[in-house]
Parts: C-alpha cells; sequence; structure tokens
C-alpha cells in the first residue's frame, strides 16, 4: 500500500496516451446525503465546491469515462495500463484507478489506510454521494497536505479517483474533476 501512496505523492512516467473529444462541459453529479467527522459538511446538494465551475471536456477512451477540467485548466489523461490513469490537470494530476480488491471500499477504510500512511492526518470530511463517496483529509507530515479519495460507481465499474496536493484550491479542483466523470456516451 505504501508503494501505492508514494505513487499518488511523486507522479508517474507516461507509457501512453489516449483521448478523444468528449462532450461539452456540464455540472458534476448530485450526492445522496453529506456526513462530516469535524468541521462543516460540503454542500449537500453538489460534489463540486460552490467556487469551483467545470470548464473544458475531456475523455479517457480506455476506461471509457468523460469528464471536465475546472474554468480555465484542461486535463490531459494519461492511461498507464488497464487500470490507471494520471489526469494531468494544469500544474497539478490526479491518479484515476478501475478499483480492485487494493483500493478502500468504504470510507472507513480510506480513514484507516489514511492513518497508517501518514502520522498527522486531521480534519477528516466525509461525504455520501449518489454513486459511491469522498473523502478529504489533511497530512501535516507530508509535502502535499491536502488530501481527496473519492470512490464511485459508474456505469457498473468501480473507481478511485485521488489526489494529494499542497493547497486546499487544488484539491478542490480535484473534487470538481474527480464529480464531473460519467461514462462515455456511446
Amino acid at each position: 500500500m505504501q508503494s501505492r501512496l508514494l505513487l499518488h505523492v511523486a507522479g508517474v512516467v507516461v507509457l501512453s496516451c489516449g483521448g478523444s473529444k468528449a462532450p461539452e462541459p456540464n455540472s458534476a453529479p448530485a450526492t445522496s446525503a453529506a456526513s462530516s467527522s469535524s468541521a462543516s459538511p460540503q454542500a449537500a446538494d453538489s460534489q463540486t465546491p460552490p467556487a469551483v465551475a467545470l470548464g473544458a471536456a475531456f475523455a479517457v477512451s480506455d476506461f471509457g469515462l468523460v469528464g471536465n477540467a475546472t474554468a480555465g485548466d484542461t486535463c490531459a489523461p494519461h492511461v498507464l495500463g488497464s487500470k490507471l490513469a494520471r489526469l494531468d490537470c494544469g500544474p497539478w494530476g490526479i491518479t484515476l484507478e478501475v478499483a480492485t480488491a487494493m483500493n478502500d471500499a468504504t470510507v472507513e477504510g480510506a480513514k484507516d489506510t489514511a492513518t497508517k500512511a501518514w502520522s498527522n492526518t486531521k480534519n477528516f470530511k466525509s461525504q455520501t454521494l449518489a454513486d459511491g463517496w469522498q473523502l478529504t483529509f489533511e497530512a501535516s507530515d507530508s509535502d502535499a497536505q491536502y488530501h481527496l479519495k473519492t470512490y464511485r460507481t459508474i456505469a457498473g465499474k468501480a473507481y478511485e479517483c485521488d489526489i494529494s496536493a499542497k493547497g486546499a484550491a487544488e484539491r478542490d479542483k480535484a473534487i470538481a474533476v474527480c464529480g464531473s466523470l460519467k461514462a462515455k456516451p456511446h
């Protein structure tokens, strides 16, 4: 697990690239409920933070997904195998995985993994989404202090979308991008 987490922080080497023009931007999927273990929860009606607007469309063709970058940014998907991709969105990147048994399928499991991977975790906030869950937290013992882990089932397949960011603004943009992912229209 530690080597996979290191991958998220250190970045990855691009082995192949896939993509095609995707539909025009639209909003992220709605959530069904919100819960928080600290501070105030995010708005229960949207997975996208209120201050983050969506922009240019992108496609992760190998995964059968489309999504939107945040306004003013572009996201370039780089498929790194049948189960792993990196979405380079301006100066920051998001890791997208087809979920396997190695991924945490529950918020509780993701919290447990985070507390084992980083020693100074705090400000855990979880949110139930219409198609999964989202967890944000901070870890003061790493260079990238703001973390996001999203687990969603899209068109019958489970995906994990996450980032370890240096700032809350980057993490909020990743929330918007991960929330915009949906099945590619046929």
